[in-house]
């Protein structure tokens, strides 16, 4: 019996060895990285537009597993540690390695897996559009998930590429938040990103301009609002139609408390039917969308014990040189 539990010491001290070191751990984390490298070639389109590499992918499956190539590298790096404290390796310098390890490995797994089973979503809203709700895929397929609130685009700038939104909770006024290509915004546990800018035949975009003195034109689209005077009241877009009942040419629908709903038109033949305001419809085109990027975002806690653990270990590698004891 003692041969048999020798030679099984034996056994499993080579296997330690051979399995628990350095290059071995190098390798997984190698073979994590290619693995999500390899999975995103494979989207690479035929013909690559400008900005083809800002879309996100969704990989569930690909993240799940580099995140468990990435622990498996993690417990192999541990195993390096300990052996080399029964080598006889300075106890606080193992700890410093080991916390680091922990932290890089924490962080990351931790994002990968997360990223694999959070719903995603990518759509385009025009101006003045409300959604409550996104249409998303994870793990399981497309899902319908509700938002914590209401979104609405308020405002696009199509030369500069920005945009501003109004998050709003039931019967609450809201926000206005600005959105910028490359910065997302991060509003109750979910990531809103702007994509670009988009445009759609279906929905226009109305230059309107006062007739009274000192008036201004205002630019609007279904669902914002317009103003042609600083003191002057405030016209909602209600509807827009590029030829009103087939024979009437270019009209807007406004209204207001005042001056109740009328039509506004652009053609000469149209002016016998005088507005119930003195406002003119200058022209129609067609109104830019944004692309947004939806997605839900967790692990801020982890994310910040996994910071904490790696500047824990090293400061410990980078001031700590005690002669082992």
């Amino acid at each position: 019996m003692k041969t048999l539990s020798s030679q099984a010491e034996v056994i499993v001290a080579k296997i330690w060895r051979r399995v628990y070191r350095p290059e071995v751990a190098a390798a997984l984390v190698f073979a994590a990285a290619m693995v999500m490298l390899l999975a995103a070639w494979t989207e690479l389109p035929s013909r690559p537009t400008q900005g083809w590499w800002s879309v996100p992918f969704h990989f569930p499956e690909v993240l799940r597993g580099s995140a468990t190539l990435l622990g498996l590298a993690w417990v192999v790096f541990l195993g390096v540690e300990i052996q080399r404290a029964k080598d006889g390796a300075k106890r606080l310098q193992t700890l410093g390695r080991v916390l680091v390890g922990t932290g890089v490995a924490l962080g990351v797994g931790v994002w990968l897996w997360g990223q694999s089973s959070l719903p995603s979503a990518i759509m385009q809203l025009p101006v003045g559009q409300t959604i409550e709700s996104i249409s998303a895929r994870d793990a399981r397929g497309a899902v319908k998930v509700m938002l914590p609130y209401r979104l609405k685009v308020t405002e696009l700038d199509a030369s500069t590429g920005r945009g501003s939104v109004q998050i709003s909770g039931v019967n609450e006024p809201g926000n206005i938040y600005d959105l910028e290509v490359g910065s997302p915004l991060l509003v109750n546990g979910y990531r809103i990103s702007l994509l670009g800018l988009a445009w759609d035949e279906r929905f226009l975009e109305a230059t309107l301009e006062g007739t009274e003195e000192n008036s201004i034109s205002d630019v609007g689209t279904k669902g914002s609002k317009v103003k042609f005077t600083l003191e002057g009241p405030e016209y909602d877009v209600l509807q827009i139609s590029r030829n009103y009942l087939q024979a009437m040419g270019p009209a807007v629908e406004l209204g207001s408390e005042a001056s109740g709903r009328f039509w506004v038109f652009q053609r000469a033949e149209a002016d016998a039917m005088k507005p119930a305001a003195p406002v003119k419809l200058l022209g129609l085109k067609t109104a830019p969308m944004a692309i947004l990027a939806v997605s839900k975002t967790e692990g801020g806690p982890v994310y910040s014990a996994a910071a904490i653990v790696f500047i824990v270990g090293l400061l410990l590698l980078l001031f700590i040189r005690e002669e082992e004891v």
